[in-house]
């Protein structure tokens, strides 16, 4: 998880008008992992959750959880957008 993190580089917020519900925002990835998937469910279910309790980082219960809000947060995006700097 340490070389996935240092992959990520900045994050930004897209500016766009909307319902002031929903927020996108965007991670640069530099030198992407050849080893590390950044596909949300192997994120999830084989980054942070193992069958083997021993190399798991979190419960299944969460990685459910986090998953459920990965997926129900997926919209289809139609670009350009203008990019804000977070932090």
């Amino acid at each position: 998880m340490k070389a996935f993190g240092e992959t990520l580089k900045e994050l930004y917020k897209v500016d766009i008008p909307g319902d002031g519900k929903t927020v996108l925002y965007i991670l640069q990835i530099d030198a992407p992992s050849t080893t590390i998937s950044y596909h949300p469910f192997k994120l999830v279910y084989e980054q942070l959750w193992n069958a083997d309790e021993k190399l798991s980082l979190i419960p299944r219960a969460e990685a459910d959880t986090i998953f459920e809000k990965l997926k129900a947060s997926f919209q289809n995006i139609n670009p350009p957008w203008k990019l804000i700097k977070v932090g």
